[in-house]
């Protein structure tokens, strides 16, 4: 018996050891994710390498993208990839992920920024002094991009990277003397922040959401593109002129997207446009409830029978997947692109995408971009040891080349592990010459350019009786007082940031078009965000544009005036104070001509709210001061029965007074 006992004892001892040893095991092992791992693949000179792709950094260096040295280094952060891998494992560790989704666009955007440095430091612009740079993927992912801020806001020549701590920043000098960046707005918002402590400037050349024209709270944040404000009125002017009275809007659950329905909803009322519904999209592909609700997405407007226009504030692989989806459905509307859209080959070129319906949009004005098309089709000639982007960008092409043009672009956004693995290095290097430029979306591309001459003319006023060759020569928060100031040349036409540290330049309306077969992305119209109007290069394209108007018109709501606000009532100056002071709009200037009873009356209704409450402080304020005067009062031991008192005893001596003087 005692013997059947210890051997019990033993083997619940050698389970509990194995159980242990299985945990510490599975704790300690390394976590595989389905992106890429070191792989070997040719080098461009036949010698074959280690490529470490979009793999968690070791180390600090691991960490930047791309990089060339310079006197002065500026700064990158582009989401190369559109998603940054989350860990199954429990706990969860403080580790930088890896990163899945490769972005041709926003890829392309990183060659702009090379493009434009290496432009200057091959031109007499700054007189010797030469630009590098540090580039960094953001994976579209707030957390990685304040990853990338903090190096930046690091010690320059600093071997540890180390962020000093000071009170006072002004003789401070970081790594980078300005950034580039971001691509989106909710990761820039919380990167101006952190720059902001050392006032490092920041260009951006896609971030469009209106808050960051708030120099209070971003006060080293610039950018090449108008405000969401010049957008959403832009839209709204394009609706209402075509005759759309009955819309439903689709946006990212994120701070961009949540910002530009607000303003969207505002200009929409402005101009007698109804929303019929509204649609917040997961801002993460990685969420859960993303198909579900892109499901639920699609089943709103297949619902909505009625509604024929979609306005799209989302990122592009959003809408990528919304539109596959739509495409499997049926779905046929009017959708209006926002900017990050407008002009994406990667959407245009999907299978069936003429079955959708029209597509117009609004992109930003481009430039002339010659020079970088043929940057590209250089590019295979450019050496890669210090970009990760482009030898990642090598290789998909490789492990993709024999695919079809749409097929090869999604194979290359969604590539395996397993597929990469197969790719010993044994797969000859492949090129597509013609690829990279049939994706150029021209108005980041332009944008992004304008970013870095902004920047290097910054630094030529700065560096005029300064040895800029001397990293400490200056520091960011002087470059970001010669910022406010410069003037670049662009279209033969002076540009400059104005106050809110925008470029307020026009739109460019796109149509997509389908031409001998294939959707052409083409430009109807330029759009004046100054004056509020169209502005037609010819007749054709004028009709192009008037085509629109009654297309999908909406002739059931013409009489049902419920679903219509008619802004016929001109406010008058008294009106235009209410409007004003109940915070309706900001300035006398965005007020319109006419407005809608209701849209007074609701001012009206907010003032009278807003007076009630200063009444009742006010009579609060009036309770304190009686108390206050009762207080003092009694401590002279004054009362109103005292007081009443010797009134009395006055009024009776005055009587008694005049008595006497009438019986004298």
């Amino acid at each position: 018996m005692r013997t059947t006992i210890i051997i019990i004892i033993i083997i619940i001892i050698i389970i509990i050891i194995i159980i242990v040893i299985i945990i510490i095991i599975s704790r300690n092992k390394k976590k595989i994710f389905t992106v890429f791992q070191y792989i070997k693949v040719p080098y461009q000179k036949g010698e074959k390498r280690l490529l470490n792709i979009a793999f968690s950094c070791q180390n600090a260096d691991d960490f930047v993208g791309a990089s060339a040295p310079g006197d002065i280094i500026i700064g990158g952060l582009f989401a190369v990839h559109s998603e940054m891998l989350h860990p199954e494992e429990e706990p969860i560790k403080p580790v930088i992920q890896n990163c899945a989704g490769f972005e041709i666009q926003v890829f392309l955007q990183t060659l702009a920024m090379i493009h434009a440095i290496e432009t200057v430091n091959n031109s007499t612009l700054l007189s010797g002094v030469t630009l590098g740079y540090e580039i960094y993927d953001t994976c579209a992912e707030v957390t990685k991009a304040m990853a990338s801020a903090l190096r930046f806001l690091s010690k320059f020549n600093s071997s540890e990277d180390a962020v000093q701590f000071k009170c006072n920043y002004s003789d401070y000098i970081p790594r980078v003397k300005a950034v580039t960046g971001a691509s989106y707005s909710e990761v820039s918002m919380a990167v101006s922040r952190l720059l902001a402590l050392q006032l490092i400037p920041q260009v951006s050349p896609a971030s469009s959401a209106e808050i960051l024209s708030d120099k209070i709270r971003f006060p080293s944040f610039f950018r090449t593109i108008p405000s969401d404000f010049h957008q959403t009125r832009a839209m709204t002017h394009l609706i209402y002129e075509s005759g759309w009275n009955w819309i439903g809007v689709i946006a990212t659950d994120d701070d961009n997207g949540r910002f530009a329905l607000e303003s969207f909803g505002v200009q929409a009322m402005v101009n007698n446009v109804c929303i019929a519904f509204k649609e917040m999209l997961p801002a993460y592909l990685s969420d859960s409830t993303f198909h579900t609700k892109v499901d639920r997405a699609i089943e709103k407007i297949v619902k909505e029978t009625r509604v024929n226009v979609i306005v799209v504030f989302m990122r592009q692989f959003h809408v990528l997947k919304l539109f596959k989806k739509a495409i499997e459905r049926n779905v046929n509307k009017i959708w209006i692109a926002s900017d990050n859209w407008s002009a994406a080959v990667k959407i245009s070129t999907i299978p069936n995408i003429r079955q959708l319906g029209t597509v117009v949009g609004f992109g930003f004005k481009s430039g002339d971009i010659s020079s970088f098309q043929e940057f590209l089709r250089n590019l295979h000639e450019k050496p890669t040891e210090n970009n990760k982007f482009l030898r990642e960008y090598i290789m998909l092409s490789s492990v993709c080349a024999h695919l079809e043009y749409h097929d090869f672009q999604t194979c290359i956004a969604s590539q395996s592990q397993d597929d990469l693995l197969e790719n010993d290095g044994s797969k000859p290097q492949f090129w597509r010459d013609d690829f990279l430029n049939a994706n150029v979306e021209p108005g980041f591309i332009h944008r992004t350019i304008l970013a870095v001459y902004a920047i290097a003319h910054a630094i030529k006023r700065q560096c005029k009786d300064r040895d800029c060759k001397d990293p400490s020569a200056f520091t960011p928060w002087e470059l970001l007082e010669e910022l406010k100031k410069v003037t670049v040349i662009d279209d033969n036409k002076e540009v400059k940031f104005d106050s809110n540290g925008d470029m307020s330049t026009s739109y460019d309306v796109l149509l997509w078009k389908e031409i001998d077969g294939h959707m052409e992305i083409t430009t109807m119209a330029e759009y004046d965000a100054e004056k509020g109007g169209f502005i037609f290069e010819d007749e054709e394209k004028k009709k192009d544009f008037l085509a629109l108007k009654h297309k999908y018109y909406n002739d059931q709501y013409q009489s049902e005036q419920a679903h219509r606000v008619v802004a016929s009532y001109k406010p008058s100056n008294f009106d235009k104070k209410i409007l004003l002071w109940t915070g309706r709009f900001k300035t006398e200037e965005e007020i319109p001509l006419r407005i809608s009873p209701e849209m007074l009356d609701k001012a009206r209704n907010k003032a009278r709210v807003k007076a009630c409450y200063i009444m009742i402080g006010l009579s609060i304020i009036a309770c304190f001061a009686v108390i206050a005067s009762a207080k003092k009062a009694a401590a002279r031991h004054e009362s109103l029965t005292s007081l009443n008192l010797a009134k009395k005893a006055k009024w009776r001596e005055e009587a008694a007074l005049a008595a006497e003087a009438k019986t004298k």
